[in-house]
């Protein structure tokens, strides 16, 4: 019975109330890393945001430009 009352206490004091008041008082502040942490951690580009910075798009317009038709005659 002590363990369910604690699990209680843990899943509604904790989670559900001082959590997300210790979010709201910090603000922006909580979302963010210190300097020394960001420049340790790897960057993981999970969506492939860095591969359109990479590369330019491309475009597949080969069509030939009106008034610019090349018509062989020599048949």
């Amino acid at each position: 019975m002590a363990l369910a009352v604690g699990v209680l206490i843990e899943a509604f004091v904790i989670r559900m109330t001082l959590v997300p008041a210790a979010v709201t008082l910090l603000g922006d502040r909580a979302w963010s890393l210190p300097g020394w942490l960001d420049r340790l951690l790897p960057n993981l580009d999970i969506e492939g945001e860095s591969l359109g910075e990479q590369r330019a798009p491309r475009r597949h317009n080969k069509q030939p430009k009106p008034g610019k038709v090349d018509v062989d005659t020599t048949t």
